[in-house]
C-alpha cells in the first residue's frame, strides 16, 4: 500500500449532534478571507436548512479561533453588516 500524495483540506462545522456543514477546499487553494466568507454564506444556508428550530429561535453560535482568515477585518465587517442576531452570534477564543 502506498501513501497518498494528495493533501486535502476539509472545513467542518458541527454542533453537539452532528455535522452541520462541510466542504473540501480545492486543491492548491489556501483558506483566505474571500474563501472563508463564501464558506460562511454556505454555512448560513445549511443552518437554515438543517436546523430550522435553531435558526428561528436564534439559539446557535459560531465559535471560531483567531486564524488570520477568521479574524480579518474583511470577515468582521461581513459578519457585522449582516444582522448578527439572525446570522452569526460570534464567539472567539
Amino acid at each position: 500500500m502506498s501513501r497518498s500524495k494528495i493533501k486535502v483540506t476539509l472545513v467542518v462545522f458541527f454542533d453537539w449532534k452532528s455535522i452541520v456543514h462541510h466542504e473540501f477546499v480545492p486543491r492548491g487553494q489556501m483558506i483566505n478571507k474571500q474563501l472563508y466568507q463564501e464558506v460562511l454564506a454556505r454555512l448560513r444556508n445549511a443552518v437554515r436548512r438543517k436546523g430550522p428550530e435553531l435558526w428561528e429561535n436564534q439559539t446557535w453560535m459560531l465559535h471560531h479561533d483567531k486564524a488570520p482568515a477568521h479574524a480579518s477585518l474583511h470577515i468582521r465587517s461581513y459578519l457585522g453588516k449582516l444582522s448578527p442576531s439572525r446570522l452569526f452570534p460570534v464567539s472567539q477564543t
